[in-house]
């Protein structure tokens, strides 16, 4: 078992290949090795008892016939999840360590239960399709079957299959999302826009609307877009960016040091971006609907960056260095300009 894992909280183990394979086959030899793990750790004990009856709240069902229909999806999750006491932990990304102790339990039932399922932010699809909705506001870290790592951002969706893993290794990202792959065959991470295949390495991949961006931090990638005529190996420390609105032209570029301490690290990092495009990232990670004022250049490019711990000195760094000022009603911030300084 992995150190690493003595940081997870119930809700990061619930979502771990490994973890969900000794829940499902506790006498398998994995099985023998959690148990094992748990004894040389008994401080982790509760938070491996909370997440395994996470899991087991939710019976796995094979799906032949998976609905597109939203309406037949959620009828099928809620028989397939068992009506009784359930306990639930709400947890703050930014929460510190201190406040494993305040968790609040509540007897729920089928309606809150059904909840589990948003909350925890996974779906099972199959006992071998795996789906990871990040919600805004939230970071997911995922062990791959692998043993790969992938650390996922706010309002980001991985899906994947583990069967013939050994064989093909295939994640469908749409989003953002860093990964650490293990060395093997080949590893491919597809997107609405392009693809990225690698054999062992660690690189971050974005794909929002129509920018696609790829930045490669340790062995080499090789980039190439669904729509168009990019093709492109990345080595360490160098990014491409593309967008088939630039008339399918890539933008290669060196990864500058605040980008290699970039979201994956918490914090923020932007080079001559469009302020719009920074205020939909703060918002993202803070879950706040961010509106800009008629009078503001949305398109203005800035170069900056704000830290994913505190929403108030992110939304004053971004402002400040703009001209402009904040105010927060809600989970709504409206942002305008900053008059007194535009008098001056």
């Amino acid at each position: 078992m992995r150190d690493s894992y003595l940081q997870y909280k119930a809700s990061e183990l619930a979502s771990e290949h490994a973890f969900l394979q000794w829940v499902h086959s506790p006498e398998s030899e994995l099985g023998v090795q959690w148990t094992e793990w748990l004894t040389k750790h008994p401080e982790m004990f509760e938070e491996a008892e909370l997440a395994k009856r996470m899991v087991s709240h939710m019976k796995f069902q094979q799906l032949q016939d998976f609905p597109t229909n939203t309406a037949d999806l959620w009828k099928r999750i809620d028989a397939s999840i068992e009506v009784e006491e359930v306990p639930t932990l709400v947890i703050d990304r930014n929460a510190g360590s201190n406040e494993r102790s305040s968790r609040i339990w509540y007897n729920i039932g089928l309606v809150a239960a059904a909840c589990i399922a948003i909350l925890f932010i996974l779906r099972f699809l199959s006992p071998q399709e795996f789906t990871l909705d990040v919600p805004r506001g939230e970071h997911m870290v995922h062990q791959l079957p692998d043993e790969s790592q992938v650390e996922i951002n706010a309002e980001s969706n991985l899906h994947y299959s583990s069967k013939g893993w050994e064989k093909e290794r295939l994640v469908n990202l749409e989003g953002e999302a860093y990964f650490r792959v293990k060395k093997g065959k080949k590893f491919t991470v597809n997107t609405p826009m392009g693809a990225v295949e690698v054999l062992g390495t660690s690189f971050n991949v974005y794909n929002r609307g129509k920018d696609f961006r790829v930045s490669c931090m340790t062995g080499s990638v090789q980039v190439s877009s669904h729509h168009g005529d990019l093709h492109k190996v990345l080595l360490p420390g160098q990014s491409v960016q593309w967008n088939p609105e630039d008339g399918n032209v890539d933008k290669t570029f060196e990864v500058d040091e605040e980008e290699k301490n970039s979201w994956w690290n918490g914090t923020y990092s932007f080079k001559d971006a469009p302020l719009f495009e920074c205020f939909e990232e703060l918002g993202r990670q803070f879950n706040l609907e961010v509106e800009l004022g008629p009078k503001i250049d949305r398109n203005e490019e800035w170069t900056g960056h704000f830290s994913g711990s505190d929403v108030d000195q992110a939304l004053y760094d971004v402002c400040w260095s703009n001209g402009l000022e904040y105010r927060q009603e809600g989970n709504i911030v409206y942002i305008t300009q900053d008059t007194v300084r535009h008098m001056k």
